[in-house]
């Protein structure tokens, strides 16, 4: 008995000497003054396998490279984060038993299809959130501006009935340009370098180098110094590190938390943490706004179509769209604990639009998806979540019949990210999803044979 009562007292002693600061409550965090910058280069592959009553059996892959530099800035008065964007893709499809009306046959048949393509892109994104209350009332203005070129080749054939095979080709350029403009309450803290600190708290404590538990202001108080010296400018990486362990150290040392006998220990796990401990992004709070969205869209194609037997269909078109949109979006950010965060994201949109030759729509849609993420370490996180999407249309057609549909995605998604270097990252996302599509006006219900699965693999680089 009384050796059971000696090894409880003694698994009691290390739960409690080993708790550190898993009572820190990341919420409490509000986030300094801060402006960053990084330039990344992204190498990636994708691929989607799905089975449906009307694109038949569809195996898509993808290969990509981009370069995005981002620019985040973050007051009181101002959130706003930028990114501009230049991306290739190289992509190969293999379709079967797609179900398409043969003009030469007057009739519905299933075919068979293999494409390529390239296309290259070049993007603008600023989302910016104007504070113009202390209660985080805000407006927002959120441009985004793209161009881009795709070339696309596709050969394809019938399966029931025999027409000569085809080959197209295709070539076009688009341009895309819209405005969130909106008013709103809420704010998202990004607290990862409150994280980072209590990183840095554990790893000194397990080494028996910290003098005590820091209270919650305490840690934010170094929370709020860490976001401050990584704002400082300094364009040699070396010197700049050197002085971001410094005042940290300082910080330290000034106020008793370490016993510094521990000098090479010490050191270590502070420059670990440091380099590796601020990733990946933690966000907490809520933040809800409504508005208006115009858009504009300009495509034009060049289609070139020939066939075995020789005949041969080569066509330009020009094709315009103005669209306007009213949109309701929430997003709320919950950490819970230190390794957990619950994510949850609500998209209201009503778009009226008009494309060129008469063709109108109306376009209703609701989003929805929720998220768990685990963050076991400084290296590491994975993600598991689950999301709907609710989408109606109806089109409106000078010469032609009018259409209307119901849409149904839903699907569940898996990321996993981690952190090589200072420099190289990766990452991985698994996805399951399930479309359901209720044609109104021909009265027929479209869906997915079994789960479309698609996955993606990726290598980050940043430069700075």
């Amino acid at each position: 008995m009384k050796r059971i009562t000696s090894l409880f007292l003694f698994f009691s002693f290390v739960s409690v000497m080993y708790a550190q600061h898993s009572d820190y409550d990341l919420s409490s965090y509000k986030t300094g003054d801060y402006k960053r910058k990084s330039l990344d280069a992204d190498l990636g592959s994708s691929g989607v396998f799905q089975n449906d009553m009307q694109n038949g059996e569809d195996q898509t892959f993808n290969a990509k490279l981009s370069f995005t530099y981002n620019q985040t800035k973050n007051t009181r008065k101002l959130y706003e984060k930028m990114y501009l964007r230049l991306n290739g893709n190289v992509d190969y499809a293999n379709k079967d038993n797609e179900v398409a009306f043969i003009q030469d046959l007057g009739a519905y048949d299933k075919k068979k299809r293999k494409e390529n393509g390239v296309d290259y892109r070049l993007s603008f994104n600023r989302v910016g959130y104007h504070y113009i209350k202390e209660n985080n009332l805000f407006l927002e203005f959120s441009p985004l501006a793209a161009f881009g070129q795709f070339r696309n080749t596709r050969r394809e054939s019938t399966v029931n009935y025999v027409t000569s095979p085809s080959k197209n080709k295709t070539r076009t350029i688009s341009a895309n340009v819209l405005i969130n403009l909106g008013i709103g309450k809420g704010r998202l803290e990004n607290v990862e370098d409150a994280r980072q600190a209590v990183y840095i708290l554990d790893e000194l404590q397990k080494k028996g180098i910290l003098t005590r538990e820091l209270t919650n202001d305490e840690i934010n108080e170094m929370a709020t110094v860490m976001t401050r010296i990584k704002n400082k400018r300094q364009f040699d990486s070396r010197i700049r590190l050197i002085e971001e362990i410094e005042t940290i150290d300082s910080l330290l040392v000034a106020n008793g938390y370490i016993d510094k006998s521990h000098n090479t220990a010490y050191y270590t796990s502070l420059y670990d943490n440091w380099m590796y401990g601020n990733t990946p992004e933690r966000l907490s709070g809520s933040r809800i706004s409504v508005g208006i969205t115009p858009e504009y869209s300009f495509n034009r194609m060049k289609y070139d179509s020939w066939q075995d037997v020789g005949s041969t269909i080569d066509y330009k078109d020009i094709s315009t769209l103005f669209k306007g949109a009213l949109y309701i979006d929430y997003r709320y950010e919950k950490p819970v604990k230190l390794k957990f965060q619950n994510s949850l994201s609500v998209s209201l949109r009503s778009a009226l639009g008009k494309y060129r030759f008469e063709h109108y729509f109306d376009q209703h849609s609701l989003d929805l998806y929720y998220a768990w993420g685990y963050y076991p370490n400084t290296r590491t996180y994975v993600s598991l979540g689950i999301g709907e999407s609710f989408n109606y249309l109806k089109e409106d057609f000078k010469h032609s019949k009018d259409n209307k549909s119901l849409n149904s995605y839903t699907y569940l998604s898996s990321n996993a990210y981690y952190y090589l270097s200072p420099q190289l990252r990766m990452s991985g996302t698994f996805d399951l999803s399930y479309s359901f599509r209720r044609d109104i006006s021909r009265d027929l219900n479209l869906n997915d044979k079994h789960p479309r699965t698609s996955f993606s693999l990726g290598l980050t680089y940043s430069f700075f």
